[in-house]
């Protein structure tokens, strides 16, 4: 009787898992995809399309209409794409482009979302490789969106959303690295948005840079170890100042007062955390509480610090997770890879196990993945690549997936920490019309001035 009941167990575990959560298409590729998707409506049809980039023995930035699968354009760069693309209308002409680095050859490039041809390119010089996510954001108050990231050997650049000109670039330290997204905040209440930037290697730091010419404003004295990913931000305490969250690879979180870089708290959870954090109220008591990814355990943090529970998987957790209410139950899940080849689904506000998707032991861990009804049928569908890189790039290897799961329609997850100002917050907003793929500038914008209103309200 024991075997027999436990041979039930077993299959209706595996049907949980493999059945429920059913492929809606798949799309082969000769590479893994570091970073994350970004979805947007991009050739004006109505539907979503999704646009992500591939490594060595692929080089493409791939731009593939979300409801089947099917390609709209792609575009071979000569180069590993590791920066996750972001999706906006950066010269304000009705049209939404796609802004994405070769991390490699050091090149942005803005496409025309619609075709792809691009409209321009901008060069951050040979060698100084762009492994960081691009932000957009009027950094410097002039009506005007701009372009910010990161490069290998400390700089960071500011370019023009119409053109690609230069605004500024600054460099921090030429041992470093600056792999991070950058996150744009007001950090001081001024009504003009900064720049947030981390370091790997070298004296590894926290920044945070006038958005106007690049200048230093703050420079923290903690973390001290290396940041690959950046910290997600948001008002978690609700006293009217934002914070930023940050794993380091010391092991700790760390949450830093972003008006001038000092520490509230830190925790300590072993091993290493890469991975960026997220943010949201997951248990609705009015307060936000932090996703961290740390090596292969899941921590749900307090907005103090204090663990509420932990999920241990099977392999490492590089590029964080996404956020939506994915069973549609009234409470926000979190949904994350790691390579131990399986996608993740908990429930935020107690870590229960929703469902695991196995992609046969391929990483799963280096792409993060997003959410979105991608073909108008009331679900939610989520998608991320899955692969493997080796130094024989020629054996490299990918395959791209678009799953669905929920039963309803609600909020998704757009791009890399869900946002171009790379909060990593998400918000429960009213009065926005979520089925309406037309409005998710408008909806982005909505958003970043509700963080603006916080920053100010001080």
């Amino acid at each position: 009787m024991k075997l027999i009941k436990s041979l039930f167990f077993i299959l209706v575990i595996s049907n949980f898992i493999y059945s429920d959560v059913e492929i809606l298409w798949k799309y082969n590729l000769k590479a893994p995809s570091f970073g994350s998707a970004a979805l947007g409506d991009i050739d004006k049809d109505g539907k979503l399309e999704i646009v992500f980039g591939t490594y060595f023995n692929d080089e493409n930035i791939y731009a593939l209409n979300s409801e089947d699968g099917s390609l709209l354009w792609k575009y071979n760069t000569e180069s590993c794409n590791d920066a996750s693309p972001v999706i906006f209308d950066v010269d304000k002409d009705g049209n939404m482009e796609v802004i994405v680095s070769a991390s490699a050859t050091s090149i942005v490039y803005c496409f025309d979302g619609a075709t792809g041809n691009i409209k321009w390119t901008a060069s951050t010089g040979y060698g100084f490789c762009i492994d960081s996510p691009a932000a957009i954001a009027d950094i410097d108050s002039d009506g005007k969106y701009e372009v910010i990231l990161g490069t290998f050997w400390g700089y960071v650049y500011a370019f023009n959303g119409e053109d690609g000109s230069k605004l500024w670039s600054t460099r921090l330290d030429p041992n470093s690295c600056i792999q991070s997204e950058p996150i744009i905040l007001d950090v001081n209440g001024d009504g003009n948005l900064d720049v947030i930037v981390t370091q790997f290697l070298g004296p590894n730091r926290i920044y945070a840079l006038n958005g106007k010419d690049g200048s230093i404003l703050w420079e923290a004295k903690e973390p001290k170890g290396d940041m690959y990913h950046n910290g997600s931000f948001a008002d978690i305490d609700r006293d009217g100042n934002i914070e930023i969250v940050i794993g380091c690879y010391d092991g700790y979180v760390y949450c830093l007062n972003s008006r001038d870089g000092s520490l509230k708290w830190k925790k300590y959870l072993g091993g290493y955390i890469a991975a960026p954090t997220s943010i949201a109220d997951f248990d609705k008591d009015g307060f936000e509480e932090i996703f961290v990814p740390a090596s292969d355990i899941a921590y749900l943090l307090t907005n103090r610090g204090e663990i509420i529970w932990q999920y241990q998987v099977g392999g490492d957790m590089f590029r964080g997770g996404a956020i939506s209410d994915i069973d549609c139950d009234g409470w926000l899940d979190i949904i994350f890879g790691s390579n131990d080849g399986k996608l993740h689904c908990l429930r935020g506000k107690d870590g229960n196990f929703i469902f695991e998707f196995d992609a046969k032991g391929d990483w799963a861990g280096e792409n993060s993945p997003v959410i979105a009804d991608f073909n108008s049928d009331g679900k939610l569908d989520i998608f991320f690549v899955a692969g493997k890189a080796f130094q024989n790039q020629k054996r490299n290897y990918g395959y791209a997936y678009a799953l669905t799961f929920s039963q309803s329609f609600g909020p998704g997850w757009y791009m890399f920490k869900n946002d171009p100002f790379h909060s990593g917050f998400f918000p429960q907003l009213e009065g926005i019309d979520y089925k309406c793929i037309s409005n998710q500038q408008e909806n982005f914008e909505k958003l970043f001035e509700v963080l603006k209103k916080n920053f100010n309200s001080n």
